[in-house]
């Protein structure tokens, strides 16, 4: 269990992902991308000539399927971009919302045991363990661990932990946090003897 240092905001309930990293990307890929399916069409039309005068059509359509690929890249990195706008962890009042990917998973506290830090400088990784269940997906088995890397988050990693730790271990204090969307409904606890 991590403990949270004496500077460490623990009111915090919401934690973003870093966009950088697709944002680079989808520029870097659209641009190569609109430069070389445009050229590569006009080679393989003939419009463009090499050094010496000659049409080289053959080398347009590598340069079309290559444009093609990073421009289906910069879709990619665009729609990364898009998804980024959710917290890819939310806390709140009966447990704690965390988005993998594309995919939205849920914790009850009940089913929460706790977040472990393990790495090395640059290279530390999140732990959450507990039962997380597919909000979309019921029927998708449980996962019972999720990570992340430390350059997912913008917060550091020891902010998170330390402020889950806080509401999990103060069930007055959850009283104050958001309840749940809708959209993440109806999800009841895996230990609960409905299920």
């Amino acid at each position: 269990m991590t403990t949270a240092p004496p500077t460490t905001k623990l009111s915090k309930t919401t934690f973003y992902g870093k966009t950088w990293v697709p944002w680079a990307l989808m520029i870097t890929m659209s641009t190569l991308g609109l430069f070389s399916v445009p050229f590569g069409i006009l080679s393989w039309i003939g419009l463009i000539k090499d050094t010496y005068g000659h049409p080289r059509p053959d080398s347009g359509l590598p340069m079309v399927a290559v444009g093609s690929f990073m421009l289906l890249a910069a879709v990619g990195a665009l729609r990364d971009i898009l998804a980024a706008r959710n917290p890819l962890l939310e806390i709140y009042q009966d447990g704690i919302l965390l988005r993998k990917g594309r995919h939205p998973f849920f914790a009850h506290w009940a089913d929460y045991r706790g977040a472990r830090i393990t790495g090395t400088l640059g290279t530390y990784m999140l732990t959450l363990q507990g039962t997380f269940l597919h909000t979309k997906n019921q029927k998708q088995k449980p996962f019972g661990a999720i990570q992340y890397r430390q350059d997912r988050f913008i917060d550091p990693l020891q902010t998170i932990a330390a402020s889950i730790e806080h509401f999990q271990h103060n069930p007055a204090a959850r009283g104050q946090l958001p309840i749940r969307p809708s959209s993440h409904f109806p999800i009841m606890p895996a230990s609960d003897p409905r299920r």
